[in-house]
């Protein structure tokens, strides 16, 4: 069977969703990591990752920490706006603006009216200027 792994390595947590071949979410897990604590990550995953059999794990990683860390060949390595993008559009096939407040940087995402679904074409975005402010850390100070 093969499995898809989405890691995301944000600034105030690392999330993790488990998909199969159909992109049909079989779990999902978040923690508080504002130091990219390895350990803590590796619990994360193996909380996650089915042991033994006969199975394909691919890999795609984003957030503020997927460059800290060296990950397996074919991992894919996906910048956030995208990856917010995709995940957007593909959850959420009629979606034309999508907004995230995270713990270092808010986004604002427009997508493209003719958009397929979970092929979010990018028609304008923005990012906060300034590191945390009016983001997560800033709201949840």
């Amino acid at each position: 069977m093969v499995f898809s792994l989405g890691l995301d390595l944000g600034a105030s947590a690392v999330k993790a969703v488990l998909m199969d071949e159909g992109l049909r979410v079989l779990g999902r897990s978040s923690l508080d990591s504002r130091s990219f604590d390895l350990e803590a990550i590796r619990n994360l995953l193996s909380s996650l990752v089915p042991e033994g059999g006969e199975s394909v794990l691919k890999l795609g990683v984003t957030g503020a920490g997927h460059e800290l860390f060296q990950f397996p060949e074919g991992t894919r390595s996906i910048n956030e706006v995208i990856a917010l993008a995709q995940g957007a559009s593909k959850a959420h096939p009629l979606v034309r603006s999508v907004i995230e407040v995270g713990g270092q940087s808010s986004r604002w995402v427009q997508l493209d009216g003719n958009t397929r679904a979970g092929h979010g074409e990018i028609f304008d975005f923005a990012l906060n200027e300034k590191c945390a402010a009016g983001a997560g850390a800033f709201l949840e100070q």
